[in-house]
């Protein structure tokens, strides 16, 4: 798996390379920590975060238990941001990092009082956790894993968008949760320089533990509507709801400074 993965990012990573190394200034040492700046493409992956946007809303007016987050198709995807901090020993394969990424999901018409409805839901992780490097800061390239548990903030919007007019009906949510992510990638060091790229596969789960369910109350006619909660635990009161969950594969690059 290694080899394939190892081409894999190559190909990515190629162009990126060329010929910027031989502009580089003379041999600089790299230091046991790193900084690194990233982006990435988030892709949600279970029914429960590939719902429409009308089920959604049909639920929901309906006092029925929305089954999934309303993200299908080109809404289950994402740009996300991040930033990390590493330290490796020099002498040790393993490194302790922490992450804090950004996200945003969104769905519908994000203009207020037209139609369609929309939803929308932001998520704020911070991540801590190891990883395991074949190879050496100073080598040139080093394949990784990683795995790490993260607490999530997520906040959710919806808007019924029933009015081109006046107010419409909002719902307004949020929590924290806990989860895990684990990932594979590869780390090119550009060589006389202290700086690297990173290119990484990652999945997560970001809401494996502190689920909750509150019954949703749609006030129409509200322009701030009600705070309540995400609600992707089982609706006790269903029993044919299940849990939801808010699971995602990430790709992402960044550029990483050692210091």
């Amino acid at each position: 798996m290694k080899r394939y993965f190892c081409l894999f990012g190559s190909l990515i990573l190629v162009f990126l390379v060329g010929t910027l190394e031989a502009q580089l200034p003379d041999e600089t040492p790299r230091g046991s920590w790193s900084a690194s700046m990233g982006a990435g493409l988030d892709q949600a992956l279970t029914n429960s975060m590939t719902g429409s946007i009308e089920n959604y809303q049909a639920q929901l007016q309906s006092g029925k238990t929305t089954t999934a987050y309303p993200f299908s198709g080109v809404s289950a995807s994402t740009v996300s941001v991040e930033a990390e901090v590493e330290y490796r020993s020099l002498k040790s394969p393993i490194s302790l990092f922490s992450t804090l990424q950004l996200r945003n999901f969104s769905a519908g018409n994000n203009f207020r009082f037209s139609n369609p409805p929309s939803y929308s839901m932001s998520i704020a992780s911070l991540t801590g956790g190891a990883q395991y490097v074949f190879g050496q800061i100073y080598q040139r390239w080093n394949f990784l894993l990683n795995f790490g548990l993260t607490i999530n903030s997520i906040t959710t919007s919806y808007r019924s968008g029933e009015f081109r007019s006046g107010f419409d009906s909002t719902i307004n949510a949020v929590g924290s949760r806990i989860g895990f992510e684990f990932g594979i990638g590869e780390r090119y060091h550009f060589r006389r320089s202290p700086f690297g790229i990173d290119a990484i596969l990652t999945y997560s789960m970001l809401n494996l533990f502190g689920k909750t369910y509150e019954t949703p109350i749609l006030e129409v006619g509200r322009r701030n509507g009600t705070t309540q909660n995400i609600n992707d635990a089982k609706n006790p009161a269903d029993a044919t709801d299940n849990s939801r969950a808010i699971n995602l594969l990430r790709f992402r690059t960044g550029v990483r400074y050692y210091f």
